[in-house]
């Protein structure tokens, strides 16, 4: 069916410099897309590690930059005018992008987690009172959550209790986490459990888990029917689809 949205999960680039995003835009203005939209992950805040000589330099980070240059250079991009954080409503179909809002320039203590404002809580707590009525809610989030009844450290979402608190009310949520770049072949990338239904993302570049995932691009395709959810992961080298990523979730 016609793909009406691309999101990209957090970690557009590597290291997230204004000669990344240019890449980017060049390679994506190569084909003709539809709307695109994304959110933050921790490597696009990593320019702070970089040195004036474009080496990866921990002994002088930040190296004379911030995280709030990051966010911005991410938000000029992707066109969020205000914050790093964005909604849209496609047809019906909500999408919830969350973002990582600093990093350890301005936070030291998040190491590679997602650190959440009450700002941007607020927000999505607002956002998601419109879903009362069961339309479903697609909530993207970069690092993955930790155990249920914990908040996270590094390398997870930080506010995990507060976060999960918002969307317990609503039936029909599902949230698409990435940073782990766990391959859909190696495990399954659905996680049981939770009030809301949670699925790991991979990675285009550096899919991790078995002897040849460094060589696969793979990603979510999700399609939204009157009835259900169909999510479907697919290997975008050869264009086919992941038989082991494969779900079909009703519509309460």
């Amino acid at each position: 069916s016609k793909v009406e949205a691309i999101v990209l999960g957090g970690d557009l680039t590597d290291f997230g410099r204004e000669s990344d995003y240019r890449l980017l835009k060049s390679i994506l203005d190569g084909y003709r897309l539809p709307p695109l939209y994304g959110n933050m992950g921790n490597h696009d805040y990593y320019d702070i590690w970089l040195n004036d000589k474009g080496e990866f330099s921990t002994e002088t980070m930040p190296n004379g930059k911030t995280d709030a240059a990051s966010r911005k250079r991410f938000q000029d991009f992707i066109g969020y005018k205000d914050k790093p954080y964005h909604e849209v409503w496609i047809n019906g179909v909500h999408l919830i992008m969350v973002s990582q809002e600093a990093y350890v320039q301005e936070r030291p203590e998040v190491g590679e987690g997602a650190w959440y404002s009450d700002e941007q809580l607020a927000w999505l707590e607002k956002q998601m009172a419109a879903h009362k009525d069961g339309r479903p809610a697609f909530v993207f989030i970069h690092q993955p959550l930790p155990e249920r009844g914990a908040d996270g450290r590094t390398h997870q979402l930080i506010r995990a209790k507060e976060f999960r608190a918002i969307l317990e009310p609503y039936r029909n949520v599902f949230v698409l986490s990435g940073h782990t770049h766990r391959d859909f072949r190696w495990t399954s990338n659905f996680t049981p459990g939770e009030t809301f239904h949670w699925f790991h993302n991979s990675s285009v570049g550096r899919c991790r888990g078995l002897s040849d995932s460094s060589r696969k691009a793979q990603g979510l395709y999700v399609q939204v029917y009157k009835t259900k959810v169909l999510v479907r992961g697919r290997e975008f080298s050869d264009r086919s689809w992941i038989d082991s990523a494969h779900w079909e979730i009703p519509l309460a």
